[in-house]
């Protein structure tokens, strides 16, 4: 995805101490480029070990977060759950992080507020101008460009949305923490196993309120995109973070699919032109 991307947000990781490491110091994910990845690839899921309960830790920034430990697990498309994959998901293989903490909630605008008032983050872009241009294959969507949250009454607890990569990688480390790998990203959102969403693999309208997408209520403003059919999360943009406890991951991370988009520490493509985005936005379908 493109450095410039709108509807996206900061969510942060740090080193939590691995089962192994002997209380010796943290023990850190390697980032894991996709040109460069090292894994292991099989039709069959392994099971490395069991799912653990969530816990839960305070980050320095003040916001709770999740613990998922290290192991191997299920990264990239699992044929045996998933029929959709993209091109870019496959060939799905083992792969393996070392035990981190990830925040449970994304970055809302308030949080992000107390870094701008620290002089640590800034707020560059964040508020479109009246005459900014957003399209979406050629059709134009500058009327979306009113969901960016930040300056408007009232969303203070909606995610920090419309963030550079820049931005969201500045707010991590005045937070003293760091973006997440696309590896642990993905292992804190699906688990061990790779389910096809976060809570499992039963689909938006057999799940229940699980996730912001594009849903009902997005389709009857937006006749001509495509949305989810018998599903309505009754948000038409973004949602308070946190809001769809019903769709947590594993590990009790939330909003790791819709709501909006997450950066992540790694680059997209070999040139190192795009950094990789997850989890789709409140206008993406399943």
């Amino acid at each position: 995805m493109r450095a410039g991307q709108r509807v996206v947000v900061a969510v942060c990781v740090m080193a939590a101490y691995a089962a192994n490491a002997g209380g010796q110091g943290p023990a850190l994910s390697q980032p894991a480029e996709r040109a460069g990845e090292k894994g292991k690839t099989g039709a069959t899921v392994k099971r490395a070990a069991r799912e653990e309960p969530p816990k839960s830790r305070i980050g320095a920034d003040g916001k709770e977060m999740v613990e998922v430990p290290g192991g191997e697990f299920w990264m990239g498309c699992n044929e045996t759950t998933d029929t959709e994959c993209n091109a870019d998901e496959k060939p799905g293989r083992l792969l393996s992080v070392e035990a981190f903490r990830i925040d449970r909630t994304e970055v809302s605008v308030a949080e992000y507020g107390r870094c701008a008032d620290a002089e640590a983050c800034s707020s560059d872009g964040l508020t479109p101008p009246g005459d900014s241009k957003f399209a979406i294959n050629g059709v134009d969507h500058s009327d979306w460009l009113q969901a960016c949250n930040w300056g408007t009454a009232g969303r203070e607890n909606r995610p920090m949305n419309c963030l550079s990569w820049q931005q969201a990688n500045a707010y991590c480390h005045w937070a003293g923490k760091r973006l997440p790998t696309e590896a642990e990203w993905e292992k804190a959102a699906r688990g061990i196993a790779g389910r096809k969403y976060p809570w499992g693999n039963r689909d938006f309208v057999g799940a229940g309120l699980v996730a912001n997408i594009a849903d009902e209520t997005f389709k009857r403003k937006n006749p001509n995109m495509e949305a989810a059919k018998g599903y309505d999360d009754a948000f038409l943009e973004t949602a308070p973070v946190g809001s769809f406890p019903a769709g947590a991951s594993p590990y009790g991370a939330l909003d790791m699919i819709g709501n909006v988009s997450e950066w992540t520490l790694d680059w997209y493509d070999v040139e190192h032109q795009y950094r990789v985005l997850r989890g789709g936005c409140w206008h993406n379908p399943p």
